[in-house]
């Protein structure tokens, strides 16, 4: 065996073979756009060499590489994301590899899509007919690589090539990560794939929008989410009839992916352990992070797997003992939102004379000595800011070394801080993403998205109440967010209790004229009901519910009653009792006197006479008398 620039290869391998390989490690450390489109290039050359083609090496970079490609080649023919962008006239601006600079061309400060851009149609069928197939070629190439305890997958980069003093090892783990980014990225594909998202780039409305969208202002009042968006695109946002079958992979692919972080943690923790010359390799200090990611990927994976919502911590408050030396000097309250690693909220109070208090947090984030926070404090004569910066244990209990330093209208430095973990307190939370997917027994069939929207009024602002409008108003979005109602919806978006003043439908000639009168005043129309009516002719409303004039949220239901006019005897001769009594109640009148009679050809039970006569116009209410046969005597 030999060992040639990192490569592994039988002594066959031809000399053209190894000088591509050490030519695409080059190429691939210098740090450049261009270099990594280069060490691409080397890398396939290589493998167009049978005597290294099955190299281990080898294929993990020209495996990596392709997945570069799929992401930033915009100098080939290649099809990739930036391919795709470069139509709507998004380009990749320099040669920095660390920083990718995107470019968006805008004319005033505004963007408008070009001429010649992709549809909606056109982007799914590069995706599907390009992109994808790449990835799962990509990853196919990537399980041809093997590790085992007596033959592990390892490659070594010199200093001489890191120019970082120290050599940097590529091990198992990264093929394992790499095969999980591209399973990730191919569910997100997938899941795109799955929907309606066409629109007329050409529609003047909609062109107005997306530049104003792109300008930072909200469309104008001339541009109407419902005219001009969802009821002109009648499909828009719905799952297409072939989304179905291409959602359920992207929920495999998606709970594959999960799979392959947890394959890395365990490898890592079990090969690699502490071994800083590894690319990647774990941190003591990261393993309170690491437990927090864990958690919510394997909340999320069984709720996938088991089709049932998922409990997740949505804003979880420590409050620390803060202490100056062996004194404790007050309290800090931070407010971790749904990541459990950083936050925006919280308080610092602190009883050192001298020194202003109460602090409100802005945000904070970090673990290790990375840990800070950012905060100011107002009174009516100073404005101050200031940055606590010390050390946040690994478990998240510790904070040591604390040091506060602010300025404004006044300014210090307090060295000596710490802080100890008093008390948490967590608010959680319920996400199913089933619906989404559908296919599961409780949810079969995916939910559409436009379903999910609010109503919206003519100036596109959300009406309250009304989350859920494809689904009957129904403010946990198909099963989606379990705990949520149209009251929390208003709270969170703080949205206005918006009202207005409930129409007279009372006396209108039709159904068709009392829904239009209740739709155009932002109201739904709810209950239809009918009833007969001695004084309302038939046809015409006789009541409604709420009344008119009522104040209610935009967004309600108005229910009515229509009158079937005066009712009409119904025939009941020939009817069993039974039949008989519900076809009288059923007409709005009563069952008047029953008597009985023998007779020679009407059953027993079933009526033989009834008064008044069938057909005849009556008050309701009124009574209808019937005889009821005996049979022979």
């Amino acid at each position: 065996m030999l060992v040639v620039g990192g490569l592994t290869s039988v002594a066959a391998a031809s000399t053209t073979c190894q000088d591509n390989y050490n030519d695409g490690r080059t190429a691939l450390l210098n740090g450049s756009l261009s270099g990594l489109r280069d060490a691409y290039s080397k890398f396939n050359e290589a493998m167009q060499d049978s005597t290294c083609a099955s190299d281990s090496n080898l294929v993990f970079l020209h495996a990596l590489t392709r997945a570069a490609m799929l992401v930033i080649d915009n100098n080939s023919d290649a099809n990739s994301i930036i391919n795709i962008a470069n139509t709507f006239g998004v380009t990749v601006i320099g040669d920095s590899f660390a920083e990718l600079n995107i470019n968006v061309p805008t004319s005033g400060g505004c963007y408008t899509i070009p001429p010649g851009a992709l549809n909606a149609t056109e982007i799914s069928q590069e995706i599907q007919n390009s992109i994808i197939p790449e990835i799962n070629s990509i990853i196919a190439e990537l399980s041809t690589i093997k590790d085992s305890p007596k033959k592990r997958f390892l490659i070594s980069f010199p200093t001489s090539e890191t120019g970082l003093g120290k050599t940097i090892k590529v091990d198992y783990s990264e093929v394992l990560i790499l095969k999980g980014l591209l399973l990730a990225m191919k569910s997100q594909l997938e899941f795109k794939q799955a929907y309606d998202f066409n629109v007329n780039s050409d529609d003047p409305n909609i062109q107005s929008a997306i530049s104003q969208l792109f300008c930072g202002e909200e469309p104008s009042v001339n541009f109407n989410i419902n005219g001009d968006f969802l009821e002109r695109y009648v499909h828009l946002l719905n799952v297409l009839p072939a989304g179905g079958p291409v959602l359920a992979q992207s929920k495999k692919d998606l709970i594959n992916a999960i799979n392959y972080y947890f394959a890395v943690i365990k490898y890592l923790q079990s090969v690699v352990g502490l071994q800083k010359d590894h690319l990647i390799y774990i941190d003591p200090n990261s393993q309170f992070a690491m437990n927090l990611v864990g958690n919510r990927l394997t909340t999320l994976r069984n709720s996938l797997t088991a089709g049932a919502a998922g409990k997740y911590p949505l804003e979880t408050t420590n409050t620390y003992k803060v202490r100056q030396g062996s004194k404790t000097v007050g309290n800090l309250v931070l407010v971790y939102d749904v990541t459990g690693l950083m936050g925006n909220g919280g308080t610092l109070t602190l009883n050192i004379n001298g020194i202003p208090t109460p602090w409100e947090i802005d945000d904070f984030e970090g673990i290790g000595t990375d840990f800070g926070i950012d905060m100011e404090y107002s009174s009516q004569s100073e404005q101050i800011w200031g940055w606590f910066q010390g050390t946040l244990s690994s478990d998240g209990k510790k904070i040591t070394n604390g040091t506060l330093e602010y300025w404004g209208d006044n300014s210090n430095t307090v060295y000596g801080l710490s802080a100890q973990l008093a008390k948490t307190q967590t608010t959680y939370g319920r996400l199913n993403l089933n619906p989404v997917f559908g296919g599961s027994k409780k949810y079969p069939v995916p939910v559409n998205p436009r379903d999910l929207f609010p109503q919206f009024d003519a100036n596109n602002h959300a009406l309250a109440g009304t989350f859920g409008d494809g689904l009957g108003d129904d403010a946990t979005l198909g099963g989606i967010l379990p705990d949520m109602s149209q009251q929390l919806w208003t709270s969170l978006l703080n949205l206005p209790a918006a009202s207005t003043t409930v129409p007279n439908v009372v006396g209108l000639t039709s159904a068709d004229d009392a829904n239009t009168a209740i739709t155009s005043d932002d109201l739904k129309v709810g209950d239809i009901t009918t009833e007969y009516s001695n004084k309302v002719a038939a046809g015409k409303v006789i009541s409604q519910s709420p009344p008119a004039g009522a104040q209610v949220a935009s967004g309600a239901k108005v229910s009515y009653v229509i009158s079937l006019g005066k009712p009409i005897v119904p025939n009941v001769v020939g009817l069993t009792v039974a039949d008989a009594n519900i076809a009288i109640t059923s007409a709005g009148l009563k069952v008047g006197t029953v008597t009985k009679a023998y007779n020679n050809t009407v059953a027993a039970g079933v009526v033989i006479s009834q008064k008044p006569s069938y057909g005849t116009v009556v008050a309701v209410g009124s009574k209808v008398s019937y005889v009821r046969s005996l049979g022979k005597r």
